[in-house]
């Protein structure tokens, strides 16, 4: 989940050719939303895995040569609040420390989505690859889907490990704009 954070702090252009550093830097103040996760270690990103991360801000500093990450991951049944800086290395790709070290690269972004890829190697040495897509709303469009689908076949990824995550309303874990509500996961119904 850490990783996945790490991710969403690549200083590359984006998919709609605008630069991240557009992109974060005015809309730094609102707030992001965990919508998909996605990793070839399912046990990485199940309830408790340390890369299962609900994001919230991000900040780009020196023009994104290093990304600030703030977001939470449940652990233990406790929600706790991360923030993570990621500095970009002469290849373009984000290194982060959480949970092991991360490499983030953004695959695609606009002001209202942004689809990161991680390599999340553990402190065990264990290699997890992962996407990650938050955004400004909760669900994806069918075009948005189908980019999903093509991304996880790219990158070697199981579509039965994909995740959409959604908060319920109901519950009192997470910190969302001064309440508490708790993420929650809805397993992907359909087949691509």
């Amino acid at each position: 989940m850490k990783a996945l954070l790490l991710a969403f702090i690549i200083g590359v252009v984006c998919a709609d050719n605008e630069p991240l550093t557009a992109v974060i830097s005015s809309q730094v103040l609102e707030q992001w939303n965990s919508i998909v996760i996605a990793s070839d270690n399912e046990e990485k990103i199940s309830e408790g895995g340390p890369l299962r991360i609900y994001i919230r801000h991000f900040e780009c500093i020196d023009n994104c040569e290093e990304i600030t990450f703030t977001f939470y991951v449940k652990s233990n049944g406790e929600c706790q609040k991360h923030i993570v800086a990621g500095k970009r290395n002469e290849s373009g790709i984000h290194i982060a420390e959480y949970a092991g070290k991360n490499s983030i690269e953004i695959l695609q972004c606009s002001k209202d989505l942004v689809t990161v890829y991680n390599v999340n190697v553990d402190e065990e040495g264990k290699t997890t690859h992962q996407i990650f897509i938050a955004g400004k709303g909760h669900t994806l469009s069918k075009e948005q889907e189908k980019e999903l689908e093509k991304v996880i076949e790219e990158k070697h990824i199981r579509k039965e490990s994909v995740q959409y995550l959604h908060e319920s309303e109901s519950s009192t874990t997470i910190m969302h704009k001064g309440e508490y509500t708790t993420p929650s996961v809805q397993r992907i119904s359909k087949s691509f």
